[in-house]
């Protein structure tokens, strides 16, 4: 059970919110605060009152960070800047940025910017996306009324019975889809100059490195400060001894999500390290979270960090686009791909018994999950089953629930089917197909490339692991505002 220090620490979280928003520039305020909660708060499901979504790590922060923006004074915000100038990949936004600005600044003068927003084949391009964005974003709000008016029935499972989805569900779900969706509207409207994207992969590796240390003191005396801090273990204790030591979790949810935070975070450091001049510290923090994350006993995201290392690491920013790209896709086709078999889920299997035979009788049951849950789901493959684990699978003697979710997209999945699914991770894929879109562009800058790269190891990671997180839609948000302002820059 969470002890008193758990309330106490969630409670005062908008205290250091607005601390860091009266002390710190508005941006690193929104990202500390962002982030710090993530890592630092306690790991339990909250407080659940009568109509309203749970008051836990997810929430607090968002929204007090929301609340600070919108209340607390601009002092400490400093004008937007350009990152160009670090280095000759962003050289030529400096003077585009000084350029929109000054061009703004005329056009208000003289009460005319109406007159200035004929649409252009650029113009268009952005309010495509921007419709497109509209409409997942209402996919994902939305989709819940759809849910419950095509869950109406119970759902029989031998002595086990699930009442149909009601009305309050639904407004439950949409709540609950409002609040995971609130680190991409600050981002959205706070975190939308071309600096972001720089500064958001600064911090995603400073907070790493400085996480890490706890992390390596739990590879070395096992995974108890949640408990000794904060009075409870948030998942099972067996799952974090691996290989005769410890998969550190700290104060996440579980050890696998610290380890996909630990792949981003290396990615975003070699990314800082492209991006400027003086760099050699983000290379160094960068190789530490390599080692860190080797340590931490989890081969998934290790793997994802090592394939993902070269191209941010050597390739220029078109090409590291293209592969985020090119990942984002198979992973919002991923459905589709499992359905018609192309997956090579045996040849999976196959390599991870040749590395660790542990390792590859876990993937083998997943897979196997992933299987049943997937035909499950296409039974309601429109809107899906809604809650309280109708989409689950139950024996149909006893009424036991014999299914394990895993992957946050077949969970996705089979709650609010195709709708709830293409809302959800379109969302996330379309800031990285809007960069591919203008990849040949100059304005477009490593900064930018490298939180793409970024965004689609979290997304690869989904596929086996639940680790749609506040920092997944954080990253959203600012990339799609990198994706915007770019195109904005590229045709003028």
């Amino acid at each position: 059970m969470p002890n008193t220090l758990s309330y106490a620490a969630l409670f005062a979280w908008p205290v250091v919110v607005a601390v860091l928003f009266a002390t710190r520039s508005r941006p690193k305020a929104i990202l500390y605060s962002i982030l710090g909660g993530y890592l630092l708060l306690p790991s339990f499901e909250g407080i659940d009152l009568p109509m309203l979504p749970p008051i836990d790590k997810t929430l607090v922060p968002s929204l007090s960070v929301l609340l600070a923006c919108l209340v607390m004074p601009r002092a400490n915000s400093p004008k937007p800047r350009s990152i160009a100038g670090r280095n000759s990949d962003t050289g030529r936004a400096a003077t585009d940025s000084a350029r929109v600005n000054s061009f703004h600044q005329v056009q208000a003068g003289r009460n005319e910017i109406k007159k200035s927003t004929k649409p252009t084949h650029g113009g268009s391009g952005r309010n495509s996306i921007r419709k497109i964005e509209t409409i997942l974003i209402a996919l994902v709000i939305f989709t819940p009324v759809i849910t419950y008016l095509t869950n109406g029935e119970a759902y029989v499972a031998g002595p086990r019975i699930i009442r149909g989805i009601q009305l309050y569900d639904a407004f439950s779900m949409i709540l609950a889809a409002l609040v995971s969706l609130l680190p991409y509207y600050v981002a959205r409207r706070f975190l939308n100059d071309d600096a972001s994207a720089l500064a958001l992969l600064q911090a995603l590796a400073a907070a790493a490195f400085l996480y890490s240390f706890l992390a390596l003191f739990e590879v070395r005396m096992s995974p108890q400060l949640s408990t000794w801090i904060y009075g409870f273990f948030p998942h099972s204790f067996a799952q974090h001894m691996r290989g005769g030591g410890f998969r550190p979790l700290v104060f996440l949810e579980h050890g696998l999500r610290l380890a996909i935070f630990m792949a981003m975070a290396i990615v975003a450091a070699f990314a800082v390290w492209r991006s400027i001049s003086s760099g050699r510290l983000w290379l160094a923090i960068g190789l530490w979270l390599l080692i860190a994350l080797f340590l931490s006993h989890s081969l998934g995201a290790f793997v994802i960090a090592i394939v993902l290392l070269p191209i941010i690491a050597w390739l220029g920013r078109r090409k590291q686009i293209a592969v985020a790209a090119i990942l984002a896709t198979l992973f919002i086709l991923y459905p589709v791909l499992r359905t018609v078999d192309v997956v090579p889920t045996q040849s999976a299997i196959s390599l991870a018994k040749s590395v660790n035979l542990e390792r590859a009788q876990s993937l083998e049951f997943r897979i196997r999950n992933e299987d049943a849950l997937l035909e499950r789901a296409r039974e309601k493959p429109f809107a899906g089953w809604g809650q309280w684990g109708r989409s689950r699978i139950y024996d149909q003697n006893t009424g036991r629930d014999i299914s394990v979710t895993d992957g946050v997209w077949v969970i996705v999945f089979g709650t609010t089917g195709w709708l709830g699914y293409v809302g959800h991770f379109g969302l996330l894929a379309l800031p990285i197909l809007g960069l591919f879109r203008i990849r040949r562009s100059a304005a477009v800058t490593m900064p930018a490339a490298g939180l793409a790269v970024a965004l689609s190891a979290n997304m690869v990671d989904m596929i086996p692991n639940s680790s749609l997180t506040p920092i997944t839609w954080l990253i959203a948000g600012v990339l799609m505002n990198q994706s915007l302002l770019l195109q904005s820059k590229r045709n003028e």
